[in-house]
């Protein structure tokens, strides 16, 4: 069979799951806030449930999809998301509500890794920088787009959050039974490794491309840590600046934009692979604004920092995602799964941080913030040690 799926497909289904991101998954957070009275602490430990779960369910498809199929992956978690969201739209009870999360969670994780894998899967190596970019210039874009009208969406109808996700959903079943069809194999799996045709970054040594794939991987879950810290406690944000859930999806969607823009940049130059000063940068600069974002209330220095915050969130993550498919191509399925994993550790801590936080000193409103950012903190000595013992 032919290696290579139809990539436009994939990237049509990766944009609509995106979509569907921003209007359920992120805007979940005023949804909770609204109908069942959610503060910032139960707000950041429904994320981190989030994240724990999405872990979970994405490492086992990276170890599961390689063998039963990633289009088969894609097709269960495309039927039976939007049945449960569906369901989500009628319920009135916390308790159906966290069902519904918890499934459409685990749907999730049963995408993105299959995704990551068919938009690379058959590529040379020296065209896996071209593949990523594409996919992460999509997905980010559409994020950004679908949490800007989101807000207005909501405020219309709070419901739409699951009608509209759950049609999404839908069409992208449709578009998977179609990509399947045209790829011409019920079965995904490669059979046999990829050969790599000549390209510059051939002579990277393995050690030097194995630990470049370890940091970036450790790298990509705490810049999650910081962005999953900030989902949650953007309504917060918002009252504290006077900003409608319109406005706050104008305002507060800027990094989303941001990200879009750095993974373009990650996309166009190269000079940023196999780059420790690049890497280190990035991760600094994100800390930094991350703390600017959440610690001074002031819409200026809110709009600034989301830009440094989002184009040092589009590195890290271009870096995990990139190093997973460009170190070990035989083994790209189950590196998507660890990259996704690592991103749903990411979930979970950085809220779980956030939260703790709150519990132990609720009277410091900074508490999450220094309480994060000293686990970010960590994670930079990590990725140091892990250079120094390459």
């Amino acid at each position: 069979m032919d290696a290579r799926p139809k990539k436009t497909l994939v990237f049509v289904i990766e944009g609509l799951n995106s979509l569907a991101l921003a209007f359920y998954f992120l805007f979940l957070f005023f949804f909770m806030q609204q109908r069942f009275g959610f503060d910032n602490m139960e707000n950041l430990l429904l994320g981190a449930g989030g994240g724990l779960v999405y872990m979970c369910a994405s490492f086992v498809c990276g170890r599961i999809a390689p063998k039963v199929g990633y289009y088969n992956c894609l097709t269960t978690a495309f039927v039976v998301m939007p049945v449960i969201l569906l369901i989500g739209s009628r319920l009135e009870s916390l308790g159906g509500h966290l069902v519904v999360f918890v499934v459409s969670v685990i749907c999730m994780g049963f995408v993105w890794a299959p995704l990551q894998t068919l938009a690379c899967r058959g590529e040379p190596a020296h065209r896996v920088q071209r593949m990523v970019g594409i996919y992460n210039v999509v997905w980010a874009s559409v994020v950004a787009v679908g949490y800007f009208v989101a807000g207005g969406m909501f405020e219309a109808w709070s419901e739409s959050i699951f009608v509209v996700t759950a049609g999404i959903m839908t069409l992208q079943l449709i578009l998977t039974i179609v990509m399947r069809m045209k790829d011409g194999s019920t079965e995904s799996v490669v059979r046999k490794p990829v050969t790599r045709e000549e390209s510059d970054e051939e002579t990277i040594a393995p050690n030097i491309g194995r630990a470049f794939l370890l940091m970036a991987w450790v790298a990509n879950p705490f810049a999650f840590v910081a962005a999953n810290v900030c989902s949650p406690t953007i309504p917060t944000i918002a009252d504290r600046l006077g900003l409608s859930p319109t406005y706050a999806g104008v305002f507060c969607s800027v990094w989303l934009f941001a990200r879009a823009a750095g993974f373009a940049l990650c996309w166009k130059w190269k000079g940023w692979h196999y780059r420790m000063n690049w890497l280190l940068t990035g991760y600094l600069a994100m800390v930094v604004s991350f703390i600017a974002i959440l610690a001074i209330p002031n819409l200026v220095v809110l709009l600034i920092s989301q830009v440094f915050f989002g184009l040092s969130l589009g590195l890290l993550y271009y870096s995990s995602l990139y190093y997973s498919m460009h170190v070990g191509v035989e083994e790209q399925g189950k590196h998507g799964g660890i990259h996704e994993a690592s991103i749903g550790a990411g979930n979970c801590a950085g809220p779980l941080f956030g939260a703790a936080a709150l519990h132990f000193d609720p009277t410091n409103p900074n508490a999450g913030v220094l309480a994060v950012s000293a686990a970010l903190a960590l994670g930079f000595i990590w990725v140091v040690r892990i250079w120094s013992r390459r």
